[in-house]
């Protein structure tokens, strides 16, 4: 604890926090007031504006912050062109990423900071998580406890909960998302590094991902589609695992059918909440409080 004290009192950012956002004024405050009440703060934020049409970038001026830098060109260069630019523009010595319309545990940041410093052979570490609604209601949760070692371990576990990701800017660096691969790139990710990399993935849930009642119907479709071509790509070459490959690439299919037939209805919500774990009942009240004190006026604001 005390070498944590000592490096959380340096003068650079020892971590950078990364949100592009795009139309997110729902949502943007509460992701901004949740880096605010982080317990470590000694962070950089880096709010990135990729040409919303909404009043997103009017909110991320409201925050007069030192520590925040707000990138706005006007265009619109989509997500994965985005996070290599905070990749770019980091100064800290980690980058934490966030979606624009998610809640960081107020103690997120402190904890996988913590954890670098005492592992130091891990690369990335990603977290489980709680998932909230559109109007911040607990739904579920997800535990990541689990090895990621080669590609099939990403094939049959999935990778890390993207939002929840802090990793070496170095290993970013030296890892930058492909553009080709929209809507999956944090998987492609994982795929193609995981077999040279050190992945963490702690138990603690350290954010609220917002998964339910949002729009993300259509979205949900081009990540199978995307995600099936890439698969399908990915049999070709001699390193992959073919039949677990091949069980994936079923699934895809199975995947699309059931997302296609559940838009119709407009029911995709049903399979959203189909993939979470129910809270227990006698730990709701003290996430309720975690979820609380991430988004609390004025506690750490400087």
């Amino acid at each position: 604890m005390d070498n944590f004290q000592i490096i959380n009192t340096n003068l650079y950012p020892l971590v950078t926090i990364g949100i592009p956002f795009y139309n997110s004024s729902l949502f943007l405050n509460d992701a901004i007031q949740s880096v605010l009440n982080q317990t470590y703060q000694n962070w950089q934020l880096i709010l990135i504006d990729d040409g919303s049409t909404d009043d997103s970038l009017e909110i991320a001026r409201l925050y007069k912050d030192k520590r925040i830098k707000i990138i706005a060109d006007g265009k619109n260069l989509g997500l994965i062109n985005r996070l290599n630019q905070i990749i770019l523009l980091a100064e800290g010595k980690y980058i934490a990423r966030m979606d624009s319309d998610d809640v960081m545990i107020y103690d997120r940041i402190e904890k996988q900071v913590k954890y670098f410093i005492q592992n130091k052979d891990c690369d990335v570490i990603g977290s489980s998580y709680y998932v909230i609604d559109n109007k911040n209601k607990l739904i579920g949760e997800k535990n990541e406890l689990k090895l990621l070692k080669s590609k099939a371990d990403i094939l049959k576990k999935g990778g890390i909960a993207h939002p929840t990701v802090m990793a070496h800017t170095t290993w970013f660096l030296n890892n930058l998302y492909d553009s080709r691969f929209q809507r999956f790139e944090d998987f492609e990710l994982w795929y193609r590094t995981v077999e040279k990399s050190n992945f963490c993935v702690l138990e603690d849930k350290l954010l609220f991902y917002r998964s339910v009642g949002v729009p993300t119907n259509k979205k949900y479709l081009q990540t199978n589609l995307g995600l099936r071509t890439f698969l399908i790509n990915q049999f070709f070459k001699l390193d992959t695992p073919k039949f677990v490959l091949f069980i994936h690439i079923f699934k895809s299919e199975l995947k699309i059918i059931l997302y296609s037939l559940m838009n119709l209805f407009n029911l995709i919500d049903l399979i959203v909440l189909y993939r979470y774990k129910k809270i227990d009942e006698k730990e709701i009240e003290n996430v309720e409080s975690y979820l609380k004190q991430s988004l609390s006026l004025g506690i750490n604001e400087k």
